[in-house]
């Protein structure tokens, strides 16, 4: 199984890369909230478990959202190609992660990391409205303090291990795609440092 990894902050358009990248290229996007949603509503142990403590409104464990993930991730083919959509959050994600590599040898294609500021995240957020916490100001700077608290060192290490590639998170759709596209090698076009002309 081939992995990439796609991280960034609220807003930071990495959902919407990641569909992309899955629509054109045949990835199967994992979103994990949708994951751990759909997997509330299955009736075993593990997803009555998972439903029990999000209807009370209880950051899950990282241990049940790893074994969420990978319960999920078995039940693909080997030669299956995933987009892990804001996954590892935490370096507890990222040590349970490298055991399941270790353990099914999956292999880590490449990590990347979408790069946005804080303001304009949040003014995409607001804009977008799509409910009550999004449109608060103060709920959101929580969501981007446990971004640097957690995420980010998760970042750092994968650059530290040379497998992260940061990515201008600013442009249309399209051309944040296709700047992914251009590091994984599915598009034929030249990165934008090299189209630059230099000054003469």
């Amino acid at each position: 199984m081939d992995i990439v990894i796609i991280l960034g902050p609220p807003g930071s358009g990495k959902g919407t890369y990641s569909e992309k990248l899955s629509q054109r290229h045949g990835y199967e996007h994992v979103s994990m909230g949708d994951l751990l949603r759909n997997r509330g509503k299955t009736d075993d142990a593990l997803g009555r478990e998972v439903n029990e403590l999000m209807a009370q409104n209880i950051l899950l464990p990282d241990e049940i959202v790893s074994a969420v993930l990978e319960d999920y991730l078995v039940g693909l083919s080997d030669d299956a190609k995933v987009i892990l959509d804001g996954y590892p959050r935490k370096m507890d994600n990222l040590n349970a992660f490298k055991q399941m590599q270790t353990r099914y040898g999956w292999n880590l294609i490449q990590a990347f990391a979408i790069d946005v500021s804080e303001k304009i995240c949040t003014e995409r957020i607001l804009g977008r409205g799509r409910n009550e916490i999004d449109k608060s100001r103060a709920q959101i700077a929580k969501r981007f303090f446990d971004y640097n608290a957690h995420t980010v060192p998760v970042i750092k290490s994968l650059k530290e291990e040379g497998v992260l590639t940061p990515i201008n998170g600013i442009g249309t759709i399209d051309e944040c795609v296709g700047r992914i596209e251009i590091a994984l090698g599915l598009s034929n076009a030249q990165p934008e440092s090299k189209m630059t002309p230099k000054p003469r």
